[in-house]
């Protein structure tokens, strides 16, 4: 028989940032054999729980995306719906943002570990999210080979977006496209903005 040990973990996929994990509370996971008490459940779920947190950057679109949904599609996609969230520093308002999202990929009333006060059980339970790379699905890594396609089509469904590609202009149309380069200051910022616009304005963009 395997013997599983004790562990403390903060689901969250960003591990090294420090400042990110000071806002999603540590977990504790303890085994229990066969001839322990376990602890009273007063529901008893047959699909698994997936616990994750929405704590560290959220509110930010670029962390909603890279740090809770693109992961949070990675590892429920495969239960399609069957699967359960618990979620650790739930904010009610970020949940109803992506609410449409959610229920593509759950079925069940989402539950906010924070006011559990009864004890749920589960057949199996993933504690955290898979991660591949910031803003990216690697088919490689998935079992089914789904991508970030397979997550645009989900977005599409979720908030009744009907156009898959974008507006094809007619050839011989005189008007420019427009390119709105909007350039950071500090984190993330272009260093090379006058060879973007270069580059851009001999593809036919009209820049701003």
């Amino acid at each position: 028989m395997q013997a599983y040990k004790s562990f403390k973990i903060k689901p969250h996929p960003r591990k090294q940032d420090k400042i990110a994990l000071t806002h999603v509370k540590e977990i504790s996971i303890e085994p229990i054999s066969l001839n322990q008490t376990t602890p009273h459940c007063t529901m008893m779920h047959i699909a698994p729980a997936i616990l994750f947190s929405t704590g560290g950057y959220i509110g930010n679109m670029f962390h909603d995306f890279t740090d809770v949904l693109i992961p949070l599609f990675i590892t429920s996609f495969p239960f399609h719906g069957q699967v359960h969230f618990l979620v650790g520093e739930m904010q009610p308002w970020w949940i109803n943002k992506y609410r449409p999202l959610l229920q593509q990929l759950t079925r069940y009333k989402i539950i906010n570990l924070t006011k559990v006060k009864r004890g749920l059980c589960y057949s199996k339970a993933i504690v955290g999210l898979k991660f591949h790379k910031e803003m990216s699905i690697d088919p490689k890594k998935t079992n089914n080979k789904y991508s970030m396609v397979d997550f645009a089509q989900i977005i599409r469904k979720s908030f009744d977006l009907e156009r898959e590609n974008a507006t094809k202009l007619a050839i011989h149309n005189s008007t420019k496209t427009r390119l709105l380069v909007i350039s950071r200051k500090k984190t993330r910022s272009f260093t090379n903005v006058k060879e973007i616009v270069k580059m851009a304005t001999t593809l036919g963009y009209d820049i701003f």
